[in-house]
C-alpha cells in the first residue's frame, strides 16, 4: 500500500476486510466501524509518522485497530508486528 496517510480504513457498519496486506503506511494501518470485521490481514511496517518521534507529541498510530469505540467490531486470525509506536524521551 505504502500510504502517505492511513492504510485502509472501514466506516460506516457492516464492511469486511479480508486477507489484505497492508504496509509501508504513514499512519494507522487497518481501522474498522461498527460491526466490521478484519479477518487473516496482515499489517506491518506502519505508523512510519513515529519514527525518529523525540517529542510527547507523536501520532496516536497503530497496525490493526478498533479505534473509536466502534459496536460489535471483530479482529480474527489476524497478524500485526513492526508497527512503530511513540517514544518518550527519559
Amino acid at each position: 500500500m505504502d500510504s502517505y496517510s492511513m492504510g485502509l480504513i472501514l466506516r460506516g457498519t457492516y464492511n469486511e476486510a479480508i486477507n489484505v496486506y497492508s504496509h509501508g503506511n504513514w499512519r494507522t494501518d487497518l481501522n474498522h466501524c461498527n460491526y466490521g470485521l478484519v479477518d487473516q490481514c496482515r499489517a506491518y511496517y506502519n505508523c512510519k509518522s513515529n519514527v525518529n518521534c523525540t517529542n510527547r507529541r507523536g501520532n496516536w498510530a497503530s497496525g490493526i485497530s478498533a479505534a473509536r469505540y466502534p459496536t460489535g467490531a471483530t479482529i480474527r486470525n489476524s497478524v500485526s508486528w513492526n508497527n512503530w509506536v511513540r517514544e518518550y524521551p527519559l
